[in-house]
C-alpha cells in the first residue's frame, strides 16, 4: 500500500520512496508542447511546487521516475540532452527587510552560476540573470522555475500596511 504525500512536495521523494502519485504528467506535456512561457498562479498549497519539482525532474532527464507515467518517453528522449534547468525557490531566501531582497536574490544567482560553473561579468542582478542564461544555453534550451515568489510580499504584508 502506497502513503499519502501530505506535506511532500518533492517529486523526487514522492517516486522514490513510493507515496502515491496521481500521474499529471501528460497534462504538463501538453503545457511543454502548447508554450514557451507561463505564469501560473494558483492558491497556496494547491501543488505549484510539486508542479515545478515535476517540470524540474521532466527536463533533467530523470526517466527512472518516470517509469509507467504518461511522460515516460518524452523523458527518456530528455536523457540523452537534458535541459539546463534553474529553479529559484524564493522562500528559501532569508529576508529582513526590502533593502535585502536584491542582495539575496543575487546571492542566489550566483550559487547558480558557481553549480553551471558560470562567471557573471554584470554588475546589475537582472544582468547577472541574463550572463548566466546566456552562458548555459550552449548546453540546450534553458529552463526557469520559479518557484515561491510571492512568499516576501506575504511575509511582509503587515509591515507595508
Amino acid at each position: 500500500m502506497k502513503k499519502l504525500p501530505i506535506g511532500v512536495q518533492d517529486f523526487v521523494k514522492i517516486r522514490e520512496q513510493n507515496y502515491l502519485y496521481v500521474d499529471k504528467t501528460g497534462k504538463l506535456l501538453e503545457l511543454i508542447e502548447q508554450g514557451e512561457r507561463y505564469f501560473l498562479s494558483r492558491p497556496r498549497r494547491f501543488g505549484k511546487s510539486l508542479m515545478l519539482s515535476t517540470l524540474d525532474a521532466m527536463f533533467s532527464g530523470r526517466v527512472e521516475l518516470f517509469k509507467e507515467l504518461a511522460a515516460e518517453e518524452w523523458v527518456c528522449e530528455q536523457e540523452h540532452n537534458p535541459s539546463p534547468v534553474l529553479r529559484f525557490d524564493i522562500s528559501s531566501l532569508k529576508l529582513t527587510g526590502p533593502t535585502t531582497i536584491e542582495q539575496a536574490l543575487t546571492e542566489m544567482l550566483e550559487r547558480t552560476a558557481r553549480k553551471y560553473k558560470v562567471e557573471l561579468h554584470s554588475q546589475s542582478m537582472t544582468g547577472k540573470l541574463i550572463d548566466l542564461i546566456e552562458e548555459i544555453s550552449s548546453k540546450g534550451q534553458v529552463v526557469v522555475l520559479i518557484d515561491e515568489y510571492d512568499k516576501p510580499i506575504l511575509d511582509n504584508l503587515s509591515k507595508i500596511v
